[in-house]
């Protein structure tokens, strides 16, 4: 079968997880409990985001957002634009003389999925199910940076000045987490599930029998390019294409068989890379829909915009030669429909590769979803909160890449995100700015790439011109019943007019409305 490839997926196949036809999907969880191991299987697991999960749950976050912020209507820097993200936290506790600041302090059962910071310092405590001893205590900085082998790089790390941590952290009944550092800026993402799930707190006791499964994933997360889970293979189809202004590459797949994408890869030659790529219009239909499930430009499909930006991450990617890969599992009941228009002015060369499969639907499968929204020229005074995602059902909002064009050298990213799930009138998820969000800090321009997130462009000097960020939330994806909300503010150190735009990815059962 390799030998019916282009040249460019063969490499991804090979290491596919020795993918072969037929194969049964095998990263179903056996045991029913929450874990840490099976939380760790979900750092990788993309699949597992095409289905409602087994244990559901609220995903929230705890932040050192600006406490000023309340309402909404007021959109003054001294209120819902307020920008003092430092030293904010739930209460100030005293033990034994010493200030303990409570940074979470949630009921359970749960899990963290996520710790970030700007600058870490102090002692981190971690307390589980209502004890009095802290579970986990250690510098700050050592549960973060990636040094400590209970939690290593590329789970903990620091990347352009942001400290990151993606180590899941179960507890069963109750989590508080305190540091002793006032002045710090924080995340933390936790899951709180149902309270009758059995969840089994994280125990340093048992730290070294995890040593080999956090070894795996490690192993998982160094080629984030390679498919680690095992997939079906029914159907490999190459494509070439020559698409002249105006015209379009269409696929189909004809037989009437319920299935899932696993893999779409795409090479793209053209006089202007840049403008073929933003100018070429990528959309994907499922079953008898006629409104496209996917709808974006073909380069901020892939996040990658403007232009080819070389980087590696778990859903998203672009290889050294310039192919660019796919791995967001697509359900289908019966069919898709896959379409690239050029709209641009010059004739293009494609060539690529889908791989997909025959799989039963079920009453939990998710439809996938990825739409283009821009602001163009757009004032920067007054403040503004742009909605980059607006949708209504029952799925999980899974990330995002943003393209900024900054006409100045002044930093553009002071910008929260607030994440309205449900209906709120207060966002569970309040940011500290864009480039924590998107897990780096400072504003800082180092280019960088990671299975999670990435900055592949950043023009310059300093903050002038193109800057691509990206981030994709696999264990830490946010569940919505009814309906979700991402907005995120324009906020930046000058008044000016910028330019933006933003490709939004995430899963919905059947019956999802939105307003693209």
């Amino acid at each position: 079968m390799l030998k019916k490839l282009p040249i460019l997926i063969i490499p991804l196949l090979l290491i596919a997880a020795c993918a072969k036809k037929n194969i049964i999907l095998v990263n179903q969880q056996i045991d029913q409990s929450v874990s840490f191991t099976n939380l760790l299987n979900e750092l990788t697991d993309l699949p597992l985001l095409a289905e409602t999960p087994t244990h559901q749950f609220k995903f929230s976050q705890a932040s050192s957002y600006d406490r000023r912020s309340t309402n909404p209507y007021d959109k003054t820097d001294t209120n819902w634009f307020a920008n003092g993200d430092i030293g904010q936290f739930v209460r100030v506790e005293n033990k034994n003389g010493t200030n303990e600041f409570v940074m979470m302090d949630a009921d359970g059962p749960g899990a963290i999925v996520r710790i970030w910071s700007a600058n870490p310092g102090g002692t981190i405590r971690i307390y589980f199910d209502g004890k009095q001893v802290p579970e986990i205590e250690m510098p700050m900085k050592e549960i973060l940076n990636g040094k400590n082998p209970l939690f290593p790089n590329p789970l903990s790390y620091i990347v352009a000045r942001g400290w990151n941590c993606y180590m899941p952290i179960p507890y069963a009944k109750h989590c508080k987490i305190t540091t002793t550092q006032k002045e710090t800026y924080y995340h933390v993402n936790y899951r709180t599930y149902s309270p009758d799930t059995d969840v089994k707190t994280y125990s340093l006791k048992n730290a070294s029998s995890n040593l080999p499964a956090i070894k795996s994933t490690i192993n998982k997360l160094l080629k984030p390019e390679r498919i680690s889970y095992e997939i079906r293979m029914d159907h490999v189809t190459d494509f070439t294409a020559d698409l002249n202004p105006d015209s379009s590459y269409k696929y189909n797949s004809n037989e009437n068989n319920p299935g899932r994408i696993y893999s779409f890869l795409c090479k793209i030659k053209a006089t202007n890379i840049d403008d073929a790529l933003r100018n070429c219009i990528l959309e994907i239909t499922f079953d008898d829909n006629v409104k496209p499930f996917v709808n974006t430009p073909l380069g901020d499909f892939f996040a990658t915009a403007p232009g080819l930006n070389k980087f590696r991450s778990l859903p998203l990617g672009v290889l050294d030669d310039g192919a660019m890969y796919c791995h967001w599992v697509m359900p289908f009941k019966s069919n898709f429909k896959l379409k690239i228009t050029n709209y641009s002015d010059n004739r293009i060369n494609l060539s690529g590769n889908i791989i997909y499969s025959k799989e039963k639907w079920n009453d939990k499968t998710r439809y996938f979803h990825a739409n283009w929204i821009a602001l163009f020229d757009h004032h920067t005074r007054p403040f503004t909160d742009w909605t980059i995602l607006k949708c209504y059902g029952e799925g999980a909002y899974v990330g995002n890449m943003l393209h900024i064009s900054n006409p100045v050298n002044k930093w553009w990213g002071e910008g929260d995100e607030k994440i309205f799930i449900n209906g709120e009138y207060f966002p569970s998820i309040f940011g500290t700015g864009t480039e924590d969000y998107y897990g780096y800090a400072w504003g800082n321009t180092e280019i960088f790439t990671h299975p999670f997130h990435n900055q592949p462009r950043v023009d310059g000097p300093g903050f002038l011109g193109n800057t691509c960020n990206s981030r994709f939330q696999i264990i830490d994806n946010i569940p919505f019943e009814k309906s979700l909300k991402f907005d995120l503010e324009v906020w930046t150190h000058t008044s000016t007019t910028v330019s933006m735009a933003s490709t939004v990815y995430w899963y919905a059962r059947p019956g999802e409305e939105d307003d693209y």
